[in-house]
């Protein structure tokens, strides 16, 4: 498997996990960190979606030369 591929699949996986964790502990929901988990899974999960993007790029760039 590419690593660009494997690096972004753990980027959006770990940008979920820490979006849905301060949603879901009662001790996060509560608190201020509620803020920097949403935050920082929402960032992850931008970069991935670039990541994805720069991909995609890569992969049309190669087939068309």
């Amino acid at each position: 498997m590419n690593p660009q591929v494997k690096r972004t699949v753990i980027m959006l996986l770990l940008g979920v996990i820490l979006f849905a964790a301060s949603m879901a502990f009662p001790v996060i929901n509560n608190s201020k960190a509620r803020d920097i988990f949403q935050g920082g899974g929402i960032g992850l999960m931008v970069a991935g979606i670039i990541s994805i993007v720069m991909v995609l790029i890569n992969d049309f760039k190669k087939k068309k030369v």
